[in-house]
């Protein structure tokens, strides 16, 4: 009776709370309702069956769809990477380290996303212009306006400024002859021997892929904005269900008059992410991607109320991407992809990226990742599916034709990547500083680029834009 009465008192007082002040709990699944986590489980799949053993010629993996006859590297286009970027002091050092890194890999381009208002997707040497304003935020209806001067304050990734940029950088690689597209942004450090060993393995996939390191939203269509995050497919499942987001499984060009919240769907995160050219153009083609670029730029301009002041774009990528038939969702696991508040190194035998990696290691890191590369001689590779979706349940927004894949690059290499000393030369953790600009002192110093970094390059350190 005791326990009666407490359960009445305790649902009379979460009646009397107002329900957007009520504590956003996970709501539980039925039973019969388990969603089947095809994404968030498939690395058990890695042991069943034996790797592959594939040659490293010249710091390139020799896949057997990428070699030519005469038993060199193809020179197809393979990946076109996009740096989203409002720093001319990242692209420096990007320049002068991990874009020097695989002199060899002819198969990979990358691009520098900036904006430049009233220019249409020109290319000029290693930028990509594009008509977006820099240092653009969205305003709240009421909001107070830029001042007369019109300063505002700076602006980093994540902001409208960032959102557009993969927009229009998205509309420009569907008209490219690339295979693959990978978004990024100007804070993460890449290796492009390895991304050339992705791209090649990837390729066998055929034409339908995204990959990443994913967690899972669902989105809201009227606002553009993500709700109800997980780090798996079971947690943002029940989290749906919440009934101020009230989520289920609709078609991506539903109206928001009609269903308010698509979801939950697997997101691979933004700071680097690949899909295939494509995907990119049927996203692109796409009615609901005219739709939601025009939805947004009216937010943004503050016509309307929003509660956040940023859309996020990989989420609203992953969105688009998410009713696309027969795509394959790619699993890239975090001992190859890198995101930490502190550095603490890694393996290098499978590192791709890293996300915030100090500055002050990026020359090392260039040094080792080279030299790992020109002296290991094979990799095992893992490149595992499914044909089911990446979460099966009665919400989830993923287009049931979906797969789900993951891979995995082994070199065959012992080294292992920079990280910072501390006391008594001990080495210990290190922290990623933004404010903390990327100097000349920190670029890979070899022969072969000294004298670069010694004139016009330099320069650019002195001058940051983000």
């Amino acid at each position: 009776m005791i326990t009666l009465r407490w359960l009445a008192l305790v649902l009379c007082l979460a009646a009397a709370v107002p329900s957007n002040e009520r504590p956003h709990r996970p709501f539980a699944v039925p039973p019969d309702q388990q969603p089947h986590q095809a994404l968030d489980g498939i690395h058990k799949k890695l042991g069943q069956q034996p790797p592959r053993l594939l040659v490293i010629h010249r710091q390139t993996l020799q896949v057997e769809a990428q070699v030519e006859a005469h038993g060199g590297p193809s020179t197809t286009p393979l990946v076109l990477v996009g740096i989203m970027s409002g720093s001319e002091a990242r692209r420096a050092i990007a320049r002068c380290t991990w874009l020097r890194v695989g002199g060899n890999v002819s198969s990979v381009r990358v691009l520098f996303v900036v904006g430049r208002p009233g220019t249409h997707s020109v290319v000029s040497g290693d930028i990509l212009y594009v008509d977006v304003r820099e240092k653009q935020r969205m305003w709240n209806a009421g909001a107070p306006r830029p001042r007369s001067n019109g300063s505002e304050p700076e602006v980093v990734t994540g902001t409208f400024t960032t959102y557009l940029k993969q927009n229009e950088f998205l509309r420009y690689a569907a008209t490219q002859k690339e295979k693959f597209v990978v978004r990024a942004d100007d804070d993460v450090y890449i290796s492009l021997p390895m991304l050339q060993a992705y791209g090649a393995l990837l390729s066998e996939l055929g034409s339908n892929v995204y990959a990443g390191v994913f967690e899972w939203y669902s989105w809201k269509l009227k606002g553009l904005h993500s709700t109800g995050f997980g780090f798996s497919c079971k947690a943002a499942n029940s989290r749906a269900r919440a009934p101020w987001r009230n989520c289920s499984q609709v078609l991506s060009n539903a109206s928001w008059d009609q269903h308010h919240c698509v979801g939950p769907f697997a997101f691979a995160k933004g700071p680097f992410l690949l899909l295939s050219t494509e995907a990119a153009r049927r996203v692109v083609a796409s009615a609901t991607f005219a739709r939601d670029l025009a939805r947004a730029k009216l937010l943004a301009s503050g016509t309307e109320f929003r509660v956040k002041g940023r859309i996020d774009d990989d989420v609203h990528l992953a969105f688009w991407l998410s009713s696309l038939p027969n795509l394959r969702v790619v699993r890239i696991r975090r001992l190859s992809w890198h995101e930490q508040g502190k550095w603490s190194g890694a393996a290098l035998s499978h590192f791709l990226a890293a996300h915030k990696l100090p500055w002050r290691l990026y020359g090392e890191m260039s040094a080792k990742i080279d030299g790992a590369w020109n002296t290991a001689k094979q990799a095992a590779v893992h490149l595992v599916c499914s044909d089911e979706p990446a979460c099966s349940s009665a919400i989830s927004a993923h287009a049931s034709s979906q797969g789900t894949c993951i891979i995995e690059v082994r070199l065959k290499t012992t080294s292992t990547a920079p990280v910072c000393d501390g006391m008594n030369g001990r080495p210990t953790k290190c922290p990623f500083n933004k404010a903390e600009p990327p100097t000349a002192k920190n670029c890979w110093k070899t022969e072969a680029n000294t004298a670069i970094v010694s004139g016009q390059l330099v320069n650019a350190f002195h001058h940051r834009d983000d």
